[in-house]
């Protein structure tokens, strides 16, 4: 069986992160194939430590292991009861684990912990949808400051234009009386 569960290789109290624990602390599904366990998108590393139970001589028994949607296959046949997994990316998963005796009898069935780990926000819908907003919110903003920055400049332009017409027919009108005279 699953005898713990640890993120980042530390205990943990879990009732931020699970409806309900059992016995031995452990998260424990709220209903059968149901996450026993959501976590965040920033807590992403576990560490499974789990023990099959042989009286006469317990440094034989063997394990294999899946977290099934990040694992393609069983691991190898292994004495090691400390696994750990890290940087999982968001989704639903199921460790399972069995055992074998020193006689090479597997357990029938796998000890298996169902748990989640959720999208960051900017994954979700809601998130993408900010981010969208944001980014027309910023283009309106650029558009706008631009505009405005143009239209100066073509008041600007005008003005110009309209002190050296002046200027021309200033000097025009000094001309054609310079002419006359």
């Amino acid at each position: 069986y699953i005898s713990a569960l640890r993120l980042l290789r530390g205990a943990v109290r879990w009732e931020p992160f699970a409806q309900k624990t059992g016995t031995l602390g452990l998260p424990e599904s709220p209903a059968p194939g149901e996450p026993a366990l959501v976590l965040p998108a920033s807590v992403n590393d576990l560490s499974f430590e789990f023990v099959g139970l042989h009286f006469k001589i317990p440094q034989n028994i063997r394990y294999r292991y899946r977290l099934k949607g990040y694992d393609k296959d069983w691991s190898r046949v292994t004495a090691r009861r400390l696994v750990d997994y890290t940087n999982l990316p968001p989704g639903t998963y199921t460790f399972e684990v069995v055992a074998a005796n020193p006689d090479g009898i597997w357990s029938p069935q796998a000890a298996s912990f169902i748990f989640q780990v959720r999208k960051p926000f900017f994954q979700e819908w809601y998130g993408l949808m900010l981010i969208g907003m944001g980014v027309l919110g910023l283009g309106y903003v650029v558009m706008r400051w631009q505009s405005a920055k143009m239209k100066r400049r073509h008041l600007r332009l005008v003005q110009l234009v309209e002190e050296r017409t002046q200027e021309l027919r200033r000097q025009n009108n000094a001309l054609e009386a310079a002419f006359e005279e």
